[in-house]
């Protein structure tokens, strides 16, 4: 799947932290993806839900400026439910391009 960049899948989606993502947060001291983080322990560790900014999207997704493309600000330690998206191999805007005669080079 070529990801788009459409932004889609980050602003429709609910997004969570794994207790691997908070641990590897914590360790690289990244207070500013963890502020945004609601975390809970559980018995087998702690989990977080990335609570979403006030346009009630995902707080690290940014538009780039005059264009409809979006980019995750923290892609390089971006949560893992993110990195395991989309786990059926397409994008969420694929019916949308396909409508449009934009086929999609996966």
């Amino acid at each position: 799947m070529v990801c788009k960049m459409c932004g889609k899948c980050c602003l429709q989606y609910a997004i969570s932290a794994e207790p691997e993502d908070i641990q590897r947060w914590k360790r690289q001291d990244r207070n500013d993806i963890l502020m945004h983080v609601m975390i809970f322990e559980t018995s087998i560790g702690p989990f977080g839900d990335v609570l979403p900014s006030n346009t009630r999207r995902c707080p690290f997704l940014r538009k780039i400026k005059n264009q409809d493309i979006y980019r995750c600000r923290i892609q390089d330690t971006k949560p893992i439910i993110c990195s395991k998206y989309p786990r059926i191999g397409k994008c969420s805007r694929e019916k949308e391009l396909k409508k449009n005669g934009i086929q999609n080079k996966a």
